[in-house]
Formats: structure tokens, sequence, C-alpha cells
């Protein structure tokens, strides 16, 4: 059958089609007629100048994308980036049927050189890896407090080569400090703005993520001792990293979590990737120095000063 209806009187899709619905009272002297369509969802569209991808077959769940999103390579049309100031919004119709937007997708806005703003919805979940992406003249970036998933990759995150970007967001989840972004519900640092010189990550982080303090311009990392992981792929596009400030004792430094820590494993691979060792400064407690000389990551040939 196309459509069902239950003893209250809501009617639900069953199969595509056309169906009429008819309603009497229970004596016959009243009925009324209603035509159903049921029409099924489309996978890919476009509203609004918007593009939109199902994020499965047939689901009305839908997130963001950009006009040449999943095509084959032969198949791709010319690119439009999005530009000015866009808006998300939380649901949109499309042939009748309307569709909840929940995710930006991975690279719905990549290489947008007149993209100025992005606001999202409330109702929107996600953002996918590099959903803002190589976007140089973006300046803000607003997030609704219904943000739960943040993407990261080997060599980016959701947000990422925005050199004049910042991000605005409402909720409890999240929060700024200085500009830079932290998921509160994880205590970890999740953003940091390409334009930062200085990054004091705040006391009371556990975790530094993926790919967040590789931020161009930034000459200065401070670290607390209540930081107990950096994921790989930090310090990888510091061009102008000078100063490192860390505050482990010695058990916190035993017990520090990061990638090639393992025996035979090999953290230059995946941190300060390029740089001269010997042209950055860490800072230590007192103490200290041979420690940190001796350590598999901190000891790879950096300037080591005590405070």
């Amino acid at each position: 059958s196309v459509a069902t209806v239950s003893e209250d009187g809501l009617v639900k899709a069953r199969g595509t089609g056309i169906a009429q619905i008819v309603v009497s009272t229970v004596d016959g002297n009243f009925k009324a007629i209603c035509m159903v369509n049921v029409v099924s969802p489309i996978d890919k569209f476009e509203v609004d100048g918007l593009c939109f991808k199902a994020v499965s077959s047939g689901s009305t769940n839908v997130k963001l994308t950009n006009n040449v999103y999943d095509y084959w390579p032969h198949e791709k049309p010319e690119y439009k980036p999005y530009k000015g100031h866009v808006v998300v919004p939380a649901s949109v119709t499309f042939e009748g049927v309307e569709y909840k937007v929940t995710t930006i997708g991975r690279d719905a806005f990549r290489n947008c050189p007149d993209l100025l703003s992005v606001t999202v919805s409330e109702g929107i979940i996600d953002l996918e890896t590099d959903s803002v992406c190589a976007c140089d003249k973006i300046e803000v970036l607003r997030l609704p407090s219904t943000t739960r998933g943040w993407a990261y990759g080997s060599t980016s995150n959701a947000v990422s080569r925005c050199p004049l970007l910042r991000i605005e967001i409402s909720g409890t989840r999240y929060s700024l400090v200085d500009d830079c972004l932290y998921d509160d519900s994880q205590h970890q640092l999740t953003w940091v703005p390409d334009w930062k010189e200085t990054v004091v990550v705040k006391d009371g982080c556990g975790t530094i993520r993926t790919t967040v303090l590789d931020a161009k311009q930034v000459r200065k990392v401070v670290i607390p001792s209540s930081v107990s992981a950096v994921y790989a792929q930090n310090f990888q596009e510091c061009a102008n990293l000078a100063e490192v400030d860390l505050d482990w004792d010695y058990d916190q430094l035993d017990d520090l979590t990061y990638e090639g820590r393992r025996e035979g494993g090999h953290p230059e691979y995946f941190y300060f990737y390029g740089r001269v060792y010997s042209e950055i400064t860490i800072k230590v407690p007192s103490g200290m120095k041979d420690y940190y000389s001796n350590h598999k990551l901190w000891g790879m040939g950096f300037n080591i000063v005590e405070k």
C-alpha cells in the first residue's frame, strides 16, 4: 500500500504512489477526502544555490556539499564555490519533500575565494573533514549549540587553512578561550586560528587533538601539565615557531601519550616535520633539562632550557 492511517488519524507513507484517504463520521452523514502523493527522497539536489546530498540513499537527512561533490572526474561540472555570507538552514524542501540538514559535508566550503562568513543553523550536528578549508577571506564561522561532531583527518580537521577566520559558537559543549575552541565535554583543544601567534592552552585541558597546533603564524605555545595526550600532526606547519613552554613533572612526562611513543616508533614523522629542531627553544621545569633531553619526543635536538 502507499499509505496507512492509524486510529488517531496519523497518515504514514508505506510506498511511492498516490493514495486516496477517506474519512467519515460514525453516522455516515459527513465525509472528507484527501489525496496523498508519496514520492521517494532525492539523493542529490540544489535549493537556493546550496547543494545537498543524502547521508545515505533514500534518507531525508542530508549534508551540505558543493556542486561537484560525488561526481566522477569526467562528469564533474564547473566548480561554483560559495561566496558572500552563507546561511545553512536546518531544513530544506525540494519537490514537496522536506529534508533535515544534519551535517556540513567534506569540502563543502573548500577553496571559496570570495566567501566572507558562514552561519550554521540550530539543529545541524556534524562537521566533516575540511568542511571549511582554504578560504582566504572568510572572517566568521558561526556554529550552533547543537554542534557535536568535529572531524579530524590525518592532515587537517573540520576547519583549516583560513587565515582570517574566527569561530563563534553557542551552547555548553564547546567554549572559546582566547579565540581557541575547546570541546569541554572531552577536555580537549579542538581548533586554533591560523593567525594566532601565541597559544596558551588553558589549564584543565587534557588532550590536544590531531593537527590543532599547526597554525601558520604561531610563534609560542604554552602547554599546561593537565595535558596528558598530544596527538599526531601537531607543530607541522609552524614555520615561525620559536618557543614551546612545558610544565610536566617526571611522572606526567612518562605518562604522556604521543605518536611514536612505542619501542621502535618515530615521533619525528608526526611532529615538527621539516623544522630545524635547534631553532626551537623548549622551556622546562627547573631541574628537568636532562630528563626532557632524554625524552623520545622532546629530546629530538631542541634547545632545552630550564625555567
